[in-house]
């Protein structure tokens, strides 16, 4: 190799490390949380409920004692009511046990599916 060639690459190498070097000071420096605020941020986190991994119920159970007894809702349903259907299903699906109702997933999804098709926008959802 020549001597110009040499200077080449070493000035190469140079303009390389000058780039990352101004690459590396032109980020963000990341701030590491004392740990006391970290902890405190895990206990809050530990407080608050996940929505996500705490999800049983498809949807907040109808209240039988509120709205009508369970018979008269399974008499609305065999006529077609859409909103009886829909409540029925969520009987079946969130297990009511104040209703007398058991867990039974494919009756409420079954109920479902003819609660959206009389009409039922809850159920559609």
């Amino acid at each position: 190799m020549s001597k110009r060639q040499i200077a080449l690459v070493v000035s190469g190498a140079v303009v390389v490390a000058g780039a990352a070097y101004l690459w590396f000071r032109a980020r963000p420096k990341q701030v590491q949380e004392p740990a006391e605020a970290k902890a405190a941020a895990e206990a809050k986190a530990a407080a608050e409920p996940n929505k996500f991994q705490e999800r049983k119920r498809v949807q907040e159970p109808a209240r039988v004692a509120e709205l009508e007894t369970v018979e008269e809702l399974k008499l609305k349903a065999d006529s077609g009511d859409a909103a009886a259907l829909f409540r029925l299903a969520l009987l079946h699906l969130n297990e009511d046990k104040t209703a007398g109702i058991d867990h039974d997933a494919p009756r409420g999804l079954q109920l479902l599916h003819k609660a959206a098709e009389n009409g039922s926008v809850e159920a559609m959802m």
